[in-house]
Order: structure tokens, then sequence, then C-alpha cells
């Protein structure tokens, strides 16, 4: 028997009364940001058991064993949500509501994905062999400023607070352990520069050239802007004797300006020097000099590194017997490579290291040209090969192969801060290197009546100057009697 609506379709569903929607599908798809868990809502449990009313059977056996069916709900036939009956189906899909709604989120809170309390996801850790760190308090490092005269010890506990921006509410810290404080303290600053080192020669005892030579050195430091130098004028670097050898007289050599740049900011004058070409020295120990400038002037310098490496092929050829033609097609190779690498200087800004690469191009360059002539000389061995040591091929990208030592360096955990003083890592050699200050404090220590003035004594010490003299030539005169 078939039932038609009233449109006229068998299957519409318009004309349906309520039927059973309770237990509802607990499949979930894929990808979902929280489980669908509940078998039901108030809704579908409501009309579930209203709609299971009319269709209630019940079996009861009698003690002769047959089965009897009755259906005791048949004459309960309404519908109206004020009678009793209905009112407790109603409060029992209630129950059922919150009861599921419960059971759907206990069901999320134990899968990680889906998890929204932090208890169920440390717990879900645990099982894993997890432990989250405990919770640790702020911590930010204070300059503290103390009055005039102060000498004495911050306790524990000292509160300070941000400087909160508009609209912010201020943050407040306290001191975890108590630390000494002075007033000549407060001013105290790290050493920003250092003495230059300039010294009569270009090499040593032992024949080793010094990249330190006032004849060989591009780059000098004046104390303040007032100099009134400019490019051209002459520099006059004069010696003093030495002491150990009274037969040695004074030594003087005369450069010329090149630029000069007054750094304000750091209060002194930055004057580079004009290049000076080498008279009594030969190819391969201006080379070494250059050579030597790579690794002491620009420590780290990928660009100086590539030059290094082409100055010790070249170094290493000039060293064997072979033809003034082949050594000047070597030394004109050199430079070919010497220009690309000065040319990637200049891109990049590095003017100081450009700089020098120029003057070392030049170097290269009126070598090629010169050969043996008496301006630069070729100093070889009686060896008779030629089996020679190869150049570098071609400027490789430094930033590209270096970028996995880059990484590597930035690849790296944060630093903690220590909570106090005594948990600082210290060892020996930093303790008593000679920046330290170990030696002040000791003095402190043994003479606390000079302790407070200390500092200041301390701070007001000028460096030692060596025995180095610099004159500017700026006046120009004819010969007497010209």
């Amino acid at each position: 028997m078939s039932i038609t609506c009233s449109c006229g379709s068998p299957d519409c569903g318009c004309c349906a009364g309520i039927t059973v929607a309770v237990p509802a599908s607990e499949v979930n798809p894929p990808g979902q940001s929280a489980l669908s868990y509940r078998v039901g809502t108030y809704a579908t449990f409501y009309e579930t058991m209203v709609a299971r009313l009319s269709g209630f059977k019940l079996t009861i056996t009698d003690s002769s064993g047959s089965a009897q069916t009755l259906t005791p709900l048949t004459a309960l036939t309404t519908r109206d949500p004020s009678d009793p009956t209905l009112a407790l189906l109603d409060a029992w899909a209630t129950v059922a509501d919150v009861l599921t709604f419960y059971q759907e989120r206990i069901a999320n809170e134990g899968y990680l994905a889906t998890a929204i309390q932090l208890r169920s996801v440390l717990e879900l850790g645990k099982l894993i062999g997890y432990r989250a760190r405990p919770g640790v308090a702020a911590g930010v490092k204070l300059a503290v400023t103390v009055a005039t005269g102060f000498q004495g010890s911050i306790p524990a506990g000292t509160r300070a607070q941000s400087i909160p921006l508009a609209g912010q509410n201020p943050q407040f810290f306290e001191t975890s352990t108590a630390f000494n404080a002075r007033d000549t303290w407060n001013t105290l600053s790290p050493q920003l520069t250092r003495a230059q080192l300039i010294t009569p020669a270009a090499s040593d005892a032992n024949g080793v050239p010094l990249v330190t030579g006032a004849d060989v050195i591009d780059t000098i430091y004046f104390d303040g802007i007032a100099t009134q130098l400019s490019a051209g004028n002459a520099l006059l670097f004069v010696f003093g004797p030495d002491t150990s050898q009274t037969t040695k007289p004074l030594q003087q050599y005369l450069r010329l300006v090149a630029d000069v740049d007054a750094q304000a900011q750091q209060q002194r004058t930055e004057v580079t020097l004009a290049m000076v070409v080498p008279g009594d020295r030969d190819i391969t120990t201006e080379l070494q000099l250059y050579a030597n400038d790579a690794s002491y002037l620009f420590p780290g310098s990928d660009l100086a590194g590539q030059a290094y490496s082409l100055l010790q092929a070249v170094i290493a050829n000039l060293g064997k017997a072979a033809p003034a033609a082949t050594l000047r097609a070597m030394l004109q190779a050199a430079a070919a490579r010497l220009g690309l690498i000065r040319g990637v200087a200049v891109q990049r800004g590095f003017t100081r290291l450009a700089a020098w690469l120029g003057n070392l191009l030049k170097v290269v360059q009126w070598a090629s040209l010169a050969g043996g002539s008496t301006v630069l000389k070729f100093s070889a061995p009686g060896r008779q090969t030629l089996s020679f040591t190869a150049l570098p091929k071609a400027l490789s990208s430094a930033p590209l192969a270096n970028l996995d030592a880059a990484v590597s360096q930035l690849d790296v955990p944060p630093s903690v801060q220590p909570a106090n003083t005594y948990r600082l890592q210290r060892s020996v050699s930093t303790s008593f290197a000679p920046q330290s200050d170990l030696a002040p404090r000791l003095l402190a220590a043994l003479h606390p009546v000079a302790a407070p003035a200390l500092y200041s004594a301390y701070s007001g010490l000028a460096a030692p100057t060596g025995s180095v003299e610099v004159y500017a030539a700026r006046v120009k005169a004819g010969l007497f009697a010209a």
C-alpha cells in the first residue's frame, strides 16, 4: 500500500509528521577544527520521544510462557506541551541536551588538534614524556644612577617601573638581590677607541713585513677635528732614536694626504694616505705587505680573503724562475681578478676596502708593466721550474657560499639574563684580562680610604704615547737665493 501526499508526490515529505531523529551520525570529515560528537540536541531528543509515544510497544510474558504485546500509550493522543506527560519529555530532552554537550567537549579535549584547555594539552603531552617549563617572571636590565656622594648597597626588592605609552599601564619590577652602587660608577662607559700603532720600519728583525710601518700604512687617525688638513698636504713621520742602538739616527718618512674625513661624533680625523711607489723593495715583499694587510685590517672579510688567496698564488709564482714576459702575463691576469673584486667592493659600499684594493691593483699593474726594471724587481731563486700555481678561477659568490655559516651563527638559542651577578659565567682568562675591572676593585678593597676617588682618577689616566711625531708641511717656499 502506497500513500500519496496531497501534493501528488509520494516522497516529498511535506506532509510527514514527526520522526525519530536520534541518534545522529558521529562521522567527522578530516581537517575539522572541532569534533561533532553529539547524538542529538534538545529539539531532536524531544521530537524523537514524542514520535515514539504512539508506536511504543511492551511485550509481557505470562506464567505459561506465552508472550503478549501491549500498547499502553495508545490512548495518549494529546500533544499539548502543557500536558504533564509532554512536560516530562521536555525536561528529559533538556537533560539529554546538556549531557551530550559536555560529552562532545570532553571528546574534543582528548585530541591535541581540537583541545582548547591548557590542562588537556599538558596531559596529552605527558603521554609522550613532555613536560612544560614552569612559568618565570619577566626580567629587565636596569641602569641605576645614584646621587652624588652615595656609596652603599641597593637592597633586594627595590621597586622600579616602566614608562607606559599612551593607553597602557606601567609594568613594575623588583630587584632580586642586593648590589653595590657608587656615584663614581654613574658615568662609566666602555672604551670605544684605542691608540693606533705606527712603527718606523716595514719589516721586523726577521725580515717579516709589517703592516704598521709608516711607509706602508694607508690610514692614520688624529685626535680632534681641527687639523686643517686637506688633500695634497705632506705629513712627516719622525721617530725617536732607538735607545738600544745609540748609533741609529732618527727615522723619517714623508707621506702625502689623499683624503681627510673629520668624524665629529668620534672626535677624530681620519686621514687616508696616498700610496707610495716602492723604490728598494721587490714586488714579492710589496705584495706580502698587502697580504698581511688583508688579515690585519679586514679580518673576516670575504672580499679581502679572496684577494689574499690571489696574492698567495702570485707570490708563489714570483718565487719561481720564469721569463719576464711570463711573469708579466701572470700579473696582468691577477690584476684583472683584483679589478673584479674591487668592483664588488664598490657596489657594496665598502669604501675603505675599495681604496685598499685600488692601491693593490695599482701595484700589480705597475709590476706587470715594469717587468724586471729597477722600479719593481722580481726576486726569483736559482731554481729552473715553470710549474706555476694556478690563480683562483673566478670570483666566488661569497654571500651564497657563506650562507650556511651565517645561518648557523643566527640559529642559536636566546640568551637568558642571569638572575643575579653570582650566576654570571666567569672564567680565569676573562676575570684577569687587562680590560677587566679586577685591578681597581683590588685597590679599592686594600685601600678603602682612597676608594671614593679611585675611579675618578682611574678614568683620567692618559694612554701612554709612542715615540712618533707627525708634522704637517703646509708652507711652500723656494730655495734660498733661487
